[in-house]
């Protein structure tokens, strides 16, 4: 018995020093019969200005932006065998008077896609940003394939006409990611 827990410790003890260079947050929560593990970790924030959609050389707009983070847990054979499942939670806030559309892809190295869901933002205004939050549970066969996935990707969409002189408002996009997976050990 005293293997095992020294076996938990080590575990925990690998996973934040992996991570602590990285992420904001990390929280590790044991069962009571240390049978599971639960790990918590802010993955991204992104802030899009709303001008960072024009063009300055043309003044027309830009239709995406695009934001990627590694994903280092993913790339832990240790990690991913034991992973029982991953809860994902986006959050956006738009303080701009544009709507958006928000895809976030999970791929491999190769860039193929392993997960992915998209995300409509209304408009709001500064005084009143509009809020959205999404909360994701990957299990079962979807998360043998989310395994697979290397990195996340924000694409951030422009939902209007590109070609027009661009009349974007000033405001922006405020994009947060956490994540807790769960291990069954």
């Amino acid at each position: 018995m005293r293997y095992k827990s020294i076996t938990y410790v080590l575990l925990i003890s690998i996973f934040f020093i992996t991570f602590s260079s990285c992420e904001k947050e990390n929280d590790v929560i044991l069962g009571d019969d240390m049978k599971s593990t639960k790990v918590s970790s802010e993955q991204v924030r992104s802030i899009f200005y709303s001008e960072s959609f024009i063009d300055i050389s043309g003044g027309l707009e830009q239709p995406t932006l695009t934001d990627t983070t590694y994903l280092e847990l993913n790339d832990s054979t240790f990690f991913m065998d034991k992973l029982s499942k991953a809860t994902l939670n986006f959050q956006f806030e738009n303080s701009s008077e544009e709507l958006y559309k928000v895809e976030i892809r999970f791929v491999n190295d190769l860039d193929e896609v392993k997960f992915k869901l998209t995300i409509p933002l209304s408009s709001g205004s500064i005084k009143k940003p509009t809020t959205v939050e999404t909360n994701v549970v990957i299990e079962s066969s979807e998360l043998e394939t989310f395994k697979e996935a290397t990195k996340m990707v924000y694409n951030v969409t422009l939902v209007s006409d590109t070609k027009k002189e661009s009349s974007i408002n000033s405001g922006l996009i405020d994009l947060k990611s956490s994540a807790i997976y769960s291990f069954g050990l």
